[in-house]
């Protein structure tokens, strides 16, 4: 969509864009790196997602 916003201005402005993306996705990929997770960590956290949104579609109804 950028990339359409930008069809309109010069050539640098869309190189610019692609270099900004490319930082931010390099930044986001470095910080949020996957891990290893204990299975039962995993169960846990799936868990409680998963009454959480019960819960929460509960009240919706409600």
């Amino acid at each position: 969509m950028l990339r359409r916003v930008l069809s309109g201005t010069d050539d640098r402005a869309a190189g610019q864009l692609e270099e900004l993306v490319a930082t931010w996705s390099d930044a986001f990929a470095e910080r949020f790196r996957a891990r290893w997770v204990p299975l039962e960590h995993q169960v846990e956290h799936q868990s409680r997602t998963v009454v959480a949104a019960a819960l929460h579609a509960r009240e919706g109804a409600s």
